[in-house]
């Protein structure tokens, strides 16, 4: 039987690599091509806007924020119920609109966008991961509505 201080010993090595082989696993991230990443301290988001690859963060101090800077595909089509599709194609409800005569229609629309990945700490800071429902999509439902609002629904039908 070997000596207790040898077995107390190698215990407490292999439990040191075990911390530190956790601590820089920890510390690796990988960003996919196609979105970025913003990497917050204590809740403050930083400048740097991390690209594709392998890159290091402070394990239990920073956190990554991914922002998916591909072409974005949002269907304003007869969708029963709101889907959100695979790699950035959404499908939602018409849009609701009134015409000049209070008329209702629906309109079938399909809107693409893309991200500036410049401004991925301006966007998660002012809006958050979910920006396309607190901004976006609000906007482009209520320039529909303004535009729409302004024709009669025959004149909306012959164009």
């Amino acid at each position: 039987m070997k000596n207790p201080k040898t077995i107390i010993r190698i215990t407490t090595v292999i439990f040191g690599l075990y911390l530190i082989l956790s601590t820089i696993y920890k510390g690796m991230y990988i960003i996919q091509s196609g979105t970025v990443g913003v990497l917050v301290t204590f809740g403050k988001f930083s400048d740097d806007i991390k690209g594709a690859g392998l890159h290091f963060k402070m394990p239990f101090v920073q956190e990554v924020k991914i922002v998916d800077v591909k072409l974005q595909t949002v269907n304003y089509t007869g969708a029963k119920k709101d889907v959100q599709y695979s790699d950035g194609v959404i499908g939602l409800h018409p849009i609701a609109v009134l015409d000049s005569k209070s008329l209702p229609i629906d309109i079938d629309l399909t809107v693409q966008y893309v991200p500036i990945a410049e401004q991925a700490k301006q966007i998660l800071a002012d809006y958050g991961v979910n920006y396309f429902e607190k901004y976006i999509n609000p906007v482009i439902r209520n320039l529909v509505r303004d535009v729409i609002g302004k024709y009669h629904s025959e004149e909306i039908a012959l164009k």
